[in-house]
């Protein structure tokens, strides 16, 4: 049994330090030169969550309700929350001391379990450099793009759609997200790759470097995986879109836009929070398969959240080889039960976070709820669990999100799911749940089940 010291774990102090964020954030949007209007530090605290979360859900109106003051604080919020702000961290210790804390690397490892606690450093270095260099060419080319109708404009709009469609945060300059880009080929397209590239983990891109500078021979398990389930996710979501809403949401478009928008609103569920179509206006087909790609979300140690592509294929593969009765074997590699229990623990536990807190949403807005609205706030619960920030909109303001709408009970609970789809559910979990090693071992029993 682990011992009892008195002192907070390196797990806890990573879920704590993102609520200490999220309050620091508050308190610094509440200035008075931070914003145009009265801000109760409910929305305060609302915003910064969803900045450092990545979400994207929004109380107040992103173009015009912040300052640029304002606008600098969020956009410093989501490269702290995109990267981790244990990345930070380790990188600013090491700058300034020459070294790094033992509690700071068991912080990092937390963070990105699959780290070894020598390569924690050079990886922060690495993240940190791909992430400037990515958002720096994203910045240029929005900016080239936007220029012609936008002018100098375009220079901070660009760079704050980098950052913020890299970090996979959702967050617009502009009022109607990027309704208003829709005809604007060159600006979805890069947004999506950018997004993309954010959420695809930075595993992933280490090892496609390595692989096309010639230091490794051939790609992991892991980044051949990724690449293709973000592929078939990709393709499959665009191509369900697309008949689904054809001749229903996207009929205001040329046939390439439809296209085109089609493929934007498959990968901004995975999770950029972006849209170019008014979300209410698609059929229920797209918006439930929407909600399954936010649950999904993206791949591990990247910007994204969600449940994760790899979960995902681990819970196919075990129920194949369970009905086949073999092994799970995937690409002639025997995956250990233990991932396989993790999957299970890490879907079990999203499934019973979301539906606890649409509950709780329902109780707490129980004066509001109808059978039309339940819809609404189950999409909101997912978006904000995946981190996403999609929403079906506010029912009183069409700029912000319907959590605008919410009591001051019901904003909290979008918050406390922020939290814990951005550190991470499994992480929330063995955080405060005390593991026990248990010395006996029991004889088998029967249970029926299925």
């Amino acid at each position: 049994m682990r011992k009892r010291t008195g002192r907070p774990s390196p797990l806890q102090l990573l879920v704590w330090g993102y609520v200490g964020l999220s309050v620091l954030g508050a308190l610094l949007l509440m200035i008075p030169w931070a914003r145009r209007g009265p801000l109760s530090f409910v929305d305060a605290l609302f915003t910064a969550t969803s900045a450092l979360c990545v979400t994207g859900l929004i109380v107040k109106d992103t173009a015009t309700f912040w300052t640029p003051f304002g606008k600098a604080i969020l956009l410093l919020w989501i490269e702290i929350g995109a990267l981790g702000y244990m990345t930070f961290a380790t990188l600013i210790l090491g700058f300034l001391t020459g070294k790094r804390d033992l509690r700071l690397r068991q912080m990092m490892s937390a963070s990105f379990p699959a780290l070894s606690p020598g390569y924690i450093g050079q990886f922060a270095r690495r993240v940190l450099l791909f992430s400037i260099l990515t958002q720096t060419v994203g910045w240029i080319l929005l900016a080239l793009w936007l220029w012609p109708t936008r002018g100098v404009r375009a220079l901070g709009e660009g760079l704050f759609l980098s950052i913020s469609a890299f970090g996979n945060a959702g967050f617009s300059p502009y009022s109607d997200n990027l309704v208003q880009a829709g005809q604007h080929a060159g600006v979805l397209l890069t947004v999506a790759l950018l997004l993309i590239l954010g959420g695809v983990g930075f595993w992933v891109i280490e090892d496609l470097t390595f692989y096309f500078t010639g230091r490794r021979r051939k790609l992991t398990l892991h980044t051949r995986w990724v690449l293709r389930l973000t592929t078939l996710l990709l393709l499959s979501g665009t191509l369900w879109i697309l008949l689904a809403d054809w001749h229903r949401g996207l009929v205001t478009y040329s046939p390439g836009f439809r296209i085109l928008h089609a493929f934007f609103q498959a990968a901004t569920p995975r999770t950029a929070g972006f849209n170019t179509v008014d979300l209410t206006r698609l059929s229920p087909l797209s918006l439930t398969l929407i909600a399954f790609l936010m649950f999904v979300g993206g791949s591990p140690g990247g910007t994204a959240g969600g449940i994760k592509t790899t979960t995902l294929l681990t819970l196919w593969t075990a129920t194949r080889a369970f009905l086949r009765g073999h092994d799970v074997v995937l690409s002639r590699r025997r995956i250990p039960l233990e991932t396989v229990a993790q999957a299970t623990a890490i879907v079990t536990l999203a499934a019973a976070v979301i539906g606890g807190v649409l509950t709780l949403l329902l109780f707490a807005e129980g004066a509001h709820t109808t059978i039309e609205r339940t819809f609404r706030y189950f999409f909101e619960v997912v978006s904000a669990f995946g981190t996403v920030g999609l929403s079906l909109g506010s029912l009183q303001d069409p700029r912000v999100s319907f959590s605008a709408d919410f009591s001051v009970p019901a904003k909290s609970l979008i918050i406390l799911t922020m939290w814990i789809g951005r550190a991470g559910i499994l992480t929330v979990a063995a955080a405060f749940i005390e593991r026990r090693h248990e010395p006996i071992q029991y004889v088998d029993g029967q249970l029926l089940v299925g």
